[in-house]
């Protein structure tokens, strides 16, 4: 697929109602409106506030496919996730739909709901440096090193 394909999904325009019907799709009911983070090559981003099964309301992460992306991308996308969950790396972790999936179909697009993990861009933490640059690149490191064990602990 030509990157000029891909790079449509960031003008996608969604309308909160259909971002809101996916959101209901994984049984969470939705507290507010969806805040767009920012369209990708692959994706487009929501943070949503939401009760899921009737507990307390929390941010998710709605993650929203470009129609092309083909299922079997996505459920390895997935299988990625579960396998770093079983290794306990911290990561925001994919939540099963009302079907039992970890993945809804609607209208063509697919959706994951992830957790939404607070905090600063990589690029906003170092332009604020305050003499945490080192440190920064030494956990990024110990992170990835982490990542690169996660293969053969499952």
């Amino acid at each position: 697929m030509a990157i000029e394909a891909k790079a449509d999904v960031v003008v996608d325009n969604l309308s909160n109602d259909e971002v809101l019907e996916l959101l209901r799709a994984f049984g969470a009911e939705p507290v507010g409106e969806p805040v767009r983070l920012f369209g990708g090559y692959a994706s487009s981003n929501f943070k949503v506030t939401a009760k899921v099964d009737g507990g307390e309301s929390r941010p998710y992460l709605l993650k929203v496919n470009y129609y092309g992306l083909n299922l079997e991308d996505i459920e390895h996308q997935l299988f990625v996730m579960n396998h770093l969950r079983s290794t306990s790396f911290p990561t925001n972790y994919p939540y099963p739909s009302k079907s039992g999936a970890f993945y809804e179909v609607k209208g063509g697009r697919t959706a994951i709901l992830l957790d939404f993990i607070t905090g600063k861009r990589g690029d906003e933490m170092l332009a604020s440096d305050e003499g945490k640059t080192e440190k920064l690149l030494k956990e990024l490191a110990a992170a990835l090193a982490q990542l690169h064990q996660a293969h053969g602990r499952a």
